[in-house]
């Protein structure tokens, strides 16, 4: 039996008093069973702990399970997708404004794109402004850096996007 326990016991204790209106007969055992089994105890642990059959801990595990994926226990999956709406995304110390530019800043982290063709056209570029005062220089090469990063990015992100949207059309 493989189950989030993490996702399980927070479900379960959000939905408690449902579950115990739910299965009055059996819910105080059933929550303390899952608790411990959350908690990372062996079924064998529980049984002996809470004096029942390793069976009747799989039974309980069960119909936490089957509450949890009942209507009248809120389908988990809608339960967890509120979850993940209403958090706040923690995106690390980048200044990503999404999900998709973290990936692009982590992915050009480990994976440099710099190319033979690219450094010999700043090469070139550099000397045909050699000429400029170094302000100026200065002020064109970083625009057009900026430039080959929005661009790099811009690719990166609709890349993906198209990939996935390839993905959804193959599957469908």
């Amino acid at each position: 039996m493989t189950v989030n326990k993490n996702l399980m016991f927070s479900l379960l204790e959000e939905r408690m008093d449902a579950y115990c209106q739910y299965r009055p007969a059996t819910a105080e055992m059933d929550i303390a069973i899952v608790r411990a089994y959350c908690s990372g105890r062996s079924a064998k642990q529980i049984a002996m702990n809470i004096p029942c059959s390793e069976t009747t801990v799989y039974r309980a595990i069960r119909r936490v399970q089957d509450f949890l994926d009942h209507p009248e226990g809120s389908c988990w999956l809608d339960v967890l997708n509120q979850k993940i709406q209403e958090q706040e995304i923690n995106y690390g110390d980048w200044n990503a404004q999404s999900l998709l530019e973290m990936l692009y800043v982590t992915y050009t982290d480990y994976n440099k794109i710099d190319t033979g063709c690219g450094n010999t056209g700043f090469v070139t570029l550099e000397q045909l402004l050699s000429c400029m005062p170094r302000k100026t220089f200065d002020t064109v090469l970083d625009t057009v850096c900026d430039l080959c990063a929005c661009h790099e990015r811009a690719g990166f992100t609709e890349g993906l996007k198209l990939g996935i949207r390839l993905r959804n059309e193959l599957t469908a």
